[in-house]
């Protein structure tokens, strides 16, 4: 579905082809999980408003970010709003942000038009701040009921680094099946690293789960695993 609202509209989590909004208007968006495919223009005057009082908002963006306009959340404190870069591309951010946003594999341009503050956290592969940026630290509340992973203990960064993975490149899964989307190119391969927690469990039990890589609906290979308790 492609969105170009002029004046006002208030969308439902879904799948949408992209986001353009134009000067003067507003996109309000509903508690859920969204997936774009480009949030490619929010011009200057316009505003994207996260409607969080009963729930977070999250975004995933396969493509590039590009905001010229306000971005907040209900309480405007920048916990409740999640934005997800699953490429590799830009976040150009000329605007107030109000929210978390974590680009893996992309780079996040901090900068402000008229001196406004970002209020969030920005994880990037690289992070560029202008020189007239501010920036409030303010973290998204609503980690935990992702089925976030904890941050990489000391031990399991130089593990990961011995292996040749990058430790600062984490891509969290919950409890139920997802469908991670990783900036690999036709022809190219990459390695991962895989922490399962497993949690507390009665003795003689076992646990198992599932990897596989997909093109599409093809399996392309994978494997199951079980953990004994």
């Amino acid at each position: 579905m492609h969105l170009e609202p002029w004046t006002a509209r208030t969308i439902t989590p879904g799948t949408y082809e992209r986001v353009s909004v134009k000067e003067g208007a507003k996109l309000t968006l509903e508690p859920g999980v969204y997936r774009f495919s480009a949030i490619e223009a929010l011009e200057p005057g316009s505003v994207l408003d996260a409607k969080t009082a009963s729930g977070p908002v999250i975004l995933y963006v396969e493509g590039s970010v590009i905001v010229r306009g306000t971005v907040m959340d209900a309480p405007g404190d920048g916990t409740d709003l999640l934005v997800v870069m699953l490429g590799a591309g830009w976040a150009t951010l000329e605007a107030g942000f109000r929210g978390t946003l974590i680009a893996p594999y992309g780079t996040i341009n901090l900068g402000t038009a008229n001196g406004e503050t970002h209020i969030g956290t920005f994880f990037g592969k690289n992070v560029e701040v202008g020189a007239d940026a501010t920036i409030v630290h303010a973290l998204f509340s609503g980690f935990e009921s992702l089925g976030a992973c904890k941050p990489l203990t000391s031990e399991e960064r130089d593990k990961a680094v011995s292996l040749g993975l990058d430790p600062d490149a984490v891509y969290p899964l919950g409890e139920t099946e997802r469908h991670v989307l990783l900036p690999v190119a036709a022809g190219e391969r990459i390695k991962l690293g895989l922490r399962y927690e497993a949690g507390p469990a009665a003795p003689n039990t076992a646990e198992r789960f599932r990897v596989m890589s997909m093109d599409g609906a093809k399996v392309l290979g994978g494997g199951t695993y079980v953990l004994r308790h």
